[in-house]
């Protein structure tokens, strides 16, 4: 058998004898993966010394998750601008556009400080659009995303904190 390996190993050239040599080597890298994998005993997590009981729970124990409002905390937007509401024609006389879009890897999200996504390469194409739709009158007009929860979409443009819902509803 060493007779065979050596006479096969030495028709190869140099770059197939190093792929044989590369493919041997993950072959006895995945054997002892799998070989100790199986011989590692999975040991149980440990008792806790405090176990909670039915009767260890008390009316008092019990925190009100009702008065904690995230509402407060993640609502940023809206104590920044003032709400408007209004056709196009007054989006292009106010020289903006607001398009509320949640962050979602794909669609929109920041990468080093650049923004990134579907929805914002839609956002620039809508805003080259109406330049070159209304010519003169939009000559200034930009086009600006607002980041927001998925929650906060439908009633943010009710209120008139946005003007343009980008993202699947």
């Amino acid at each position: 058998m060493k007779i065979q390996i050596k006479k096969y190993l030495s028709d190869l050239n140099t770059s197939q004898k190093e792929v044989v040599g590369l493919v041997l080597f993950l072959i006895v890298v995945m054997v002892i993966t799998f070989r100790s994998s199986e011989e590692v005993e999975i040991k149980g997590i440990a008792e806790p010394d405090l176990l909670i009981t039915p009767e260890a729970i008390t009316p008092e124990s019990i925190i009100d998750l009702t008065e904690l409002s995230t509402d407060t905390l993640n609502d940023i937007w809206p104590p920044l601008s003032r709400p408007w509401t209004g056709d196009l024609d007054g989006m292009i006389e106010r020289d903006r556009i607001r398009v509320l879009t949640p962050f979602s890897l794909g669609s929109y999200y920041i990468d080093h400080g650049h923004q990134r996504g579907t929805n914002y390469e839609f956002s620039r194409l809508l805003e080259k659009f109406i330049k070159k739709k209304f010519g003169k009158e939009a000559k200034e007009l930009k086009v600006i995303i607002i980041p927001v929860r998925r929650d906060q979409l439908i009633p943010y443009v009710v209120k008139g904190y946005g003007d343009i819902i980008m993202g699947s509803l």
